[in-house]
């Protein structure tokens, strides 16, 4: 099978995670229920935990992953992948998103904009092209607060 990603959708109330193909073929869809009372660490072990249920459905496995995009709520530290401090996942400071899945999931993350999200489980190739590019109102490093990168 062609080489695939995986998109990640994290909201206040459901984690939405979905494989496609380069061409923007969906192949999976999972919603999950977001426990975001439990804090970080159980909420990425959430997303990790989603991808391994979009790949079964998917037929894929972690090999055939060409990357992973993750759309997240909030102010977001571009270069370190951390997001700062969501409104609507209490109790999130400074958490190393990328950096903590990455270590779930072993292959490189590819960062997109909350803005972006919802197109990623049916689009995450234009999205990840989109997210490689300066937008009107971004910084010096690409990133708009509360909507953009997080690579």
């Amino acid at each position: 099978m062609a080489p695939a990603y995986v998109g990640i959708d994290l909201g206040g109330t459901t984690i939405r995670t979905g494989a496609v193909t380069e061409a923007g073929q969906s192949l999976s869809r999972v919603i999950r229920q977001t426990e975001a009372h439990a804090g970080p660490d159980a909420v990425i072990a959430q997303m990790a935990e989603s991808v391994h249920a979009a790949l079964d459905e998917a037929g894929l496995n972690l090999d055939g992953i060409r990357g992973i995009g993750i759309g997240a709520p909030g102010t977001l530290d571009r270069r370190a992948g951390i997001i700062l401090e969501p409104p609507n996942l209490p109790g999130w400071r400074d958490v190393p998103l990328v950096a903590e899945l990455e270590r779930a999931l072993k292959p490189p993350v590819v960062r997109i904009s909350y803005r972006a999200a919802p197109l990623t489980a049916n689009s995450l190739p234009s999205t990840v092209a989109m997210s490689r590019t300066n937008t009107p109102g971004s910084d010096e490093n690409g990133a708009r607060p509360g909507t953009d990168l997080i690579a």
